[in-house]
Parts: C-alpha cells; structure tokens; sequence
C-alpha cells in the first residue's frame, strides 16, 4: 500500500524529492505559491497546489495529519520554514512525521527547537561527501546521522577481501559497526552481515560510527 507523502516547498530539493517518491509508486501531494513550478510538478505528483504556505487555513485543508510524512522544503524564506513547521504541529501532525529542510546550522537549530523528527541539511551533506572525494576517499554514498555520527559506503579494501568481519574486529579496532555488505555483482545484500561473513574482492561495505572513527579507517586502511 502507498504512503501519503506532503511535500511543502517546491524549490529544486522538493521537486526532485516529489518526483522521486512519486516515480516509487507513493501519493504525493505539493504545496507551493509558484504556478510555474506546480506546473512542472504536476505529471509527477499525485496531487498538486497552489497556495500561500504561510496561510494556516491553506495547510489545513490538505488535511496533513494523515500524512504518513510531511517535508517541508522551504529554504530561502526561513519565516515561512519555521511558520509551515508550527502550522503542522498546530493542525496535530506528529513530530515523528515532520522533516523540513535546513538552509544553515542556524536554521537546522531553529527547526529541531520548534519540533520536527530531522532536519535535514543536503548542502552540508553534500560537503561533506565532496570533501572525501577530493582528498582521495573512495566513498560512494555518505549520510550524516546525528551529533557527529555518518554512515558511508565505501568498496571493500583490499586488506578486508578475503577475510570474515570476525577476523577484521572492525568494532574493536576502529568503533565503527559494519551496517552491511552489498555485492555488485549479485544485488546481494547482508544486512546485518553475519561475523563469519568473509568480505569478497568487488563487494562494499557500509559502515556507521563517529565521524573522526570513519576517517581514521579511511587513512588506514587501503
């Protein structure tokens, strides 16, 4: 059965993330006071409104409480952010559904003040992941979790092929859980691996720990 996804704010992060959703088989429902933009949206949306966000009656009648999650995409206008966030809270959506986007630290504290489940800094994130990149960092997908922990996907290093996650003592040796291993070749993916689990030659591993945890395996490992 489909979720109900609300997604406040059509700039390029919530236009993509509707059209995404969207493409996945989800009701999707937008919101934003650009006709040009709901225009565009419209063929990848279920449903698709203009209206002025900073309107409560307007957020009200899309009946957001039924949401399974609202994202509010606002990013510029930080008033409107922080005013479509308390509407949500106001009109009775659960915390636990709410995600809005951050433009800045500043604003991605403003949001987690008033009340939303994560709030999400892409610009940040992005950063980050570039920054393994230009220094060499064979990572290939990278998540920011929360309080300085990431979770990134890295190709197996040849030190690890061959040998089981028992042997390798990641934990111990780095404070760093080993969340899967994914085979290109296969699709197979061991989530959670096993610890008689031997790492092969292709495969990656997705690892989850504090952020200087991750860099020093990354240094020290080849």
């Amino acid at each position: 059965m489909a979720k109900k996804y609300l997604i406040i704010g059509l700039g390029h992060f919530g236009f993509y993330l509707a059209k995404l959703l969207y493409e996945k088989g989800e009701e999707v429902i937008v919101i934003d006071n650009d006709e040009k933009s709901i225009k565009k949206i419209t063929p990848y949306s279920s449903r698709s409104v203009k209206g002025d966000i900073k309107e409560k009656e307007v957020l009200e009648k899309l009946n957001p409480a039924d949401m399974d999650k609202v994202v509010v995409c606002i990013g510029e206008n930080i008033e409107a952010s922080l005013l479509a966030v308390q509407y949500l809270l106001e009109l009775g959506v659960k915390k636990e559904k709410i995600y809005a986007k951050a433009t800045s630290k500043e604003h991605k504290d403003m949001l987690e003040k008033i009340g939303v489940n994560k709030a999400i800094f892409p610009e940040e994130e992005m950063a980050k992941k570039f920054a393994f990149i230009l220094r060499g960092e064979k990572v290939q997908e990278f998540f920011s979790i929360e309080n300085g922990y990431d979770m990134v996907e890295i190709p197996a290093p040849s030190a690890f092929v061959d040998k089981t996650l028992e042997e390798l003592n990641i934990t111990n040796r780095y404070g760093i859980v080993v969340v899967a291993v994914k085979n290109p070749i296969t699709k197979q993916i061991a989530c959670p691996p096993d610890k008689t689990y031997k790492i092969k030659d292709d495969e990656s591993i997705i690892i989850a720990g504090k952020e200087e945890n991750i860099e020093k395996l990354l240094k020290e490992v080849k």
